[in-house]
């Protein structure tokens, strides 16, 4: 069986729904058919937001779901908007990333763990904060100080929350965290998940 996280989905006629999963290889697209109707129990398996294992067997250009079993739900991010908006910038940019990340294993890992933190941790946002500042070594992306300060005119503050995170401490200026991530992750990974927009609108304090 595989393991993996569902990302997103899309209905597929009137009873079929398409998932795309992450996995350690990368992402599949899974067709969970007449899943609306006569396969319904494999229903709460096409949810994102949900890590499960499956068996998918391949005719044509499609993978099909042949069997199932729901591992994660996520029950507690699923029943807190903050929780679930946060959630949502690690699906988000694992879907936009897929093909820019080489180490799928590694990622996959770091996002597994970063959603079950976000789901359990007393401070869900601290575990963001350190899931986009790892994946940015999953990249193979440059954090040096001199080059973020120089490109980014950062402040002293928040390098100084850039340096907790790296110490395991929970970051102190977490505004200026917020805005220079949006500004990084911009720039340097060329993607613009409108989950991160929004997320920093509910946290704006």
């Amino acid at each position: 069986m595989t393991n993996g996280i569902v990302l997103k989905r899309h209905d597929y006629e009137e009873s079929s729904i398409i998932m795309s999963i992450l996995t350690e290889k990368g992402i599949e697209s899974v067709m969970a058919k007449y899943v609306k109707k006569s396969n319904k129990q494999y229903l709460p398996l096409t949810e994102p937001l949900t890590e499960i294992s499956y068996i998918a067997t391949k005719s044509g250009d499609f993978y099909y779901l042949k069997s199932g079993e729901l591992i994660n739900p996520y029950k507690n991010t699923k029943e807190e908007l903050n929780r679930i908006c946060l959630s949502n910038v690690v699906l988000e940019y694992s879907y936009l990333l897929n093909d820019a990340i080489t180490n799928k294993k590694s990622y996959y890992d770091l996002v597994l763990l970063s959603l079950s933190l976000i789901d359990e941790s007393k401070d869900p946002e601290d575990s963001l904060f350190r899931y986009l500042i790892l994946l940015t070594k999953v990249l193979g992306i440059s954090l040096k100080k001199d080059y973020i300060i120089e490109t980014y005119n950062l402040s002293n503050e928040c390098m100084e929350s850039i340096n907790d995170i790296f110490s395991g401490e929970k970051p102190r200026y977490r505004k200026d965290l917020r805005l220079f991530l949006r500004a990084y992750f911009d720039k340097e990974m060329g993607v613009k998940p409108k989950s991160f927009d929004f997320y920093l609108n509910i946290y704006s304090e």
